[in-house]
Parts: structure tokens; sequence; C-alpha cells
């Protein structure tokens, strides 16, 4: 599996709806104040939206928002740590953000440093216990590390914080129910995941092979 595209794919989301609450509205609401900035970062114009995020630091540089949203420019750049500067900025001016320390954990599983990760994914959900994107980052860690368990525990919470509607949650939890041997709730898990998406190519070759495995072992038990 590709950790950093799962990663990706669980994290954008995230940022799409920390810029939109950063800068004070909603999809379907008026543009923010900074609308160039935001302009620039949805159209993936990231150096752009850095230097303007620059002239507003310097003369705002008690903006967590601003911090926030240039941590995250830098991020899509690969500039990690530029990025990790960034969001420990904005920790530092809000350390009560959920969103922060996620963000920054997200930086530091980039920047190939898990440990800082998982501490930081682990801070963001001390501090809300809700927020279903951060348990399912911290999952996706702890697959990476083999940690299945504990990947299954985070997924669980997510899945049972109401977003039954992430195909890529249930894909996490069937494979680590594969990886354990636990082979019917891992198609169970796959099953769900193909319901929501029936094109996710990754769910479908896992749920090939759970399924594989249940046959073969139930040959050998005929043949005993």
């Amino acid at each position: 599996m590709n950790y950093n595209i799962y990663c990706a794919t669980l994290s954008i989301s995230l940022i799409t709806s920390s810029i939109l609450l950063l800068s004070g509205c909603s999809p379907k609401g008026p543009l923010p104040k900074h609308e160039s900035v935001l302009r620039a970062l949805t159209e993936k114009r990231y150096e752009a939206a850095i230097s303007k995020l620059d002239s507003l630091i310097a003369h705002q540089p008690d903006s967590m928002q601003h911090y926030m949203l240039r941590g995250y420019a830098q991020d899509e750049l690969q500039n990690y740590a530029a990025g990790i500067a960034d969001f420990t900025t904005a920790i530092q001016l809000d350390s009560s953000s959920a969103t922060a320390y996620n963000n920054r954990g997200y930086a530091y599983y980039l920047s190939d440093q898990p440990q800082l990760a998982e501490q930081d994914y682990t801070r963001a959900i001390r501090i809300d216990s809700t927020f279903s994107p951060t348990l399912g980052s911290r999952a996706l860690l702890y697959v990476a590390q083999s940690k299945y368990s504990l990947a299954i525990q985070d997924l669980d919470c997510a899945l049972t914080l109401g977003d039954t509607l992430n195909s890529t949650y249930y894909n996490l939890k069937g494979y680590s129910e594969l990886q354990l041997g636990n082979l019917n709730a891992a198609v169970q898990s796959l099953d769900k995941a193909l319901m929501l998406d029936p094109a996710y190519t990754d769910a479908r070759i896992h749920r090939q092979v759970a399924v594989f495995q249940i046959q073969e072992n139930l040959r050998h038990q005929r043949s005993r």
C-alpha cells in the first residue's frame, strides 16, 4: 500500500476544511477577507500563496490563521521543515488547536519522523477526541508501523463518531484485519469499502487475498 497517498487523502479534506474554518467562511458563504490567498491555495499556486502570507505575517505576526495556511502551502511544496516551523508557531499562539497539532503531525509523517507524528496526533486527540480525521491519520501511521490492533482501535473510534461513508477507513480496517489473520472481519470491512466505492482497487485486491486465504484454510481442514 502507498501510505503517503492514503495519508494525503485523509489530510487534504481536513486541511481544506481548516482553510475554510480559519478564514471564517463556509463553502457556500462569502469569500474571506484575504480571498487572494485562499484562491492561490485552491488553485495550487503555493509559492504565490506563501509570498502573500509572508506579507500578511509581517504586518500581523500573531495571526494563527496565517501560519496555518502558510504551513499547509509549505507542506504541499515538500518544504516540511518550514511547514513544521509554521505549525509550531500556530501551536504557540493557540495550544488548544487540535487542527494545528494534527497538521504538524502530518508534516512530521511526511518528513519521516513517525514518533513525533504520533505524539502530535495523540495530542490532537486529547484536545478533541471527536476529531475523526486525526484518528484516521494516526491509524494510517499505525498501519505503516504494522501496529494493526492499534490502527483498528482508532478506525473503530472514527467510524463510531459517524464517519461511516469513508471508504478509506474501511479499507484500512480490512487491511489491518487481514494482516492479523481475522479474515472474515477483513472481508466484512472491505465489502463496506467497495460498497461505498466500487472502483476501489486496493480494497478489491485486499478482499481477494482474504477470500483466497479463507478458501485455503477450508481446503486444509478438509484434507485432514
